[in-house]
């Protein structure tokens, strides 16, 4: 579904990173669990299309920090448990931030791949 979206972009498997994190962030909650579940799938794949390495894994990792803002996250539950603060309130204020992180990370990846001439996704539909 990302690759379809924005994969066709420059620097779109970064944007496809970025987004996948943010969604599996909205899943998991952990940037570890993020960090490694998306980059054994995604930085073959960018490598594989021609993308730096060194780009794949820095987009992942940076990528994955998403996790930390995106409800339901841990770093949230943790400080609302200690400080005594609804988990509700910090999971609504959280949200906004976490996909204007995402846009901007996004934004960055299509500079980046505008620059560099990495290569865009070709889909075909079968």
């Amino acid at each position: 579904l990302a690759s379809m979206l924005v994969g066709k972009y420059h620097g779109g498997l970064g944007q496809v990173t970025v987004v996948g994190s943010t969604v599996f962030g909205g899943v998991s909650g952990s940037a570890v669990a993020e960090a490694s579940a998306l980059g054994s799938m995604l930085i073959p794949w960018q490598k594989r299309e021609g993308y730096p390495g060194a780009f794949g894994a820095a987009v992942t990792s940076a990528s994955s920090v998403i996790a930390g803002l995106m409800p339901p996250s841990i770093p949230l539950i943790l400080f609302a448990t200690v400080s005594n603060t609804s988990i509700a309130s910090l999971f609504v204020a959280a949200v906004i931030p976490a996909l204007m992180l995402a846009a901007g990370m996004m934004m960055v990846c299509y500079f980046v791949g505008k620059r560099r001439g990495f290569p865009r996704l070709t889909l075909k539909h079968t």
